[in-house]
């Protein structure tokens, strides 16, 4: 959970004092997205090179090496210009583009089936946690410390998980006869379930990288909110996400299906993405973004436990899935940030690119029509290899 819990601590730390940057860099709104988008765009070139390495390098040596790769941040209190600072940030995303996809088969030698959408619960909550610590946290430390400072204080959580994965980590290897060649994870890539797994997440990915990386800044900017106020309403997103991840593993062990969980998650975050930005000034906004903080973390666990429910699931055939989400995800939702920043830059509103990322995230719903059920209640699978 501490892996986790770290890793969402720095992902979006930079939102909440995005002005910050701003004025100590002279950047503009476009180019400080970058320091958001280059985590989802390395961390999608990296999964499937590194998701080869699974079954031919010890997971545990895997796992350590990505784990000192997402700890390179705690060096931004030095960084002299915003160029070090997005070299900093690229380093975590290539390392969390292998850390991620490798620790699936850790769930898989660890844990029983039945109890992996509650540990993939666990683990979200765990990151959804980090990225609400760094919301609720990240103002009030800037004005105290520094924000560079602030910035290496949240990355110090990776680094202390590194040496406690090198003391404390057992044996993560499950035995298997396949090593998945470049071809397979070809195939595995361009298979139905995979693509239609990664349409189904790249437009809620979208809409909530969108929308945490720019509402404390629209509220400050446009709504006269004080940034700190402005954060705090935002962490409302990844708290409702703790409790409803951990709400929805325990579900998991109830409910053998998936998808209505993905239906229901898709139509609530479609509607209550937007709302959370056209009622800025409503006294229901803290209502509104609760509502979007459930839809938005709510299908997170069954989402990612189907591809270790698939028929002829393996572990190599598991990160494989993973990373090749993580891949078609990650390179879609990389320019968010970046657009709605331009957007805002070039007509000095953020309607147009919050509108635009609210339609992609109906990807959702779109997607879980076409994909198969996985529970053990599920339709045979073989259509969808």
């Amino acid at each position: 959970m501490l892996i986790h819990f770290s890793a969402g601590l720095v992902f979006l730390n930079v939102s909440p004092i995005t002005p910050h940057i701003m004025e100590g860099y002279e950047v503009s709104r476009g180019t400080v997205g970058l320091l958001v988008g280059c985590i989802l765009l390395f961390s999608a070139l990296s999964s499937i090179p590194f998701s080869l390495l699974v079954g031919r390098v010890r997971i545990n040596v895997l796992v350590l090496i990505f784990l000192f790769g997402i700890s390179i941040p705690v060096f931004s209190a030095w960084a002299p210009n915003f160029t070090t600072l997005l070299i900093l940030r690229i380093c975590f995303g290539i390392s969390v583009g292998g850390l991620f996809p490798t620790l699936a088969p850790v769930l898989m030698s660890w844990f029983p089936k039945k109890e992996l959408p509650l540990m993939n619960g666990i683990q979200i909550s765990a990151i959804s946690a980090g990225i609400a610590a760094s919301f609720l946290l990240g103002e009030s430390l800037a004005d105290t410390i520094g924000w560079n400072n602030t910035l290496t204080l949240f990355s110090s959580v990776s680094l202390i998980s590194t040496f406690l994965w090198l003391i404390l980590s057992r044996d993560s290897e499950k035995t298997t006869n396949t090593n998945l060649s470049f071809k397979q994870i070809k195939e595995v890539f361009l298979s139905k379930i995979t693509l239609l797994l990664a349409v189904a997440d790249a437009g809620p990915l979208i809409q909530y990288v969108a929308l945490s990386s720019w509402l404390p800044t629209y509220y400050f900017e446009i709504h006269n909110m004080s940034l700190s106020d402005g954060s705090a309403k935002t962490a409302v997103l990844p708290i409702c996400g703790l409790i409803v991840v951990l709400t929805a593993g325990f579900l998991s062990l109830k409910f053998n299906r998936r998808k209505p969980f993905l239906f229901a998650s898709g139509i609530v975050l479609g509607i209550g993405g937007f709302s959370s930005v056209i009622f800025a000034d409503s006294p229901f906004l803290l209502l509104v973004l609760i509502v979007y903080g459930i839809g938005a973390w709510l299908y997170t666990p069954f989402h990612a436990t189907i591809p270790l429910e698939a028929e002829e699931s393996n572990p190599e055939k598991a990160a494989a899935i993973t990373a090749c989400i993580f891949t078609i995800g990650g390179l879609l939702s990389f320019i968010s940030p970046i657009f709605v920043g331009y957007m805002a830059d070039l007509t000095g509103s953020y309607i147009y690119g919050f509108g635009t990322v609210g339609i992609l995230s109906w990807s959702l719903v779109v997607a879980t029509i076409f994909l198969p059920e996985t529970g053990s209640t599920g339709r045979n699978q073989k259509n969808y290899k």
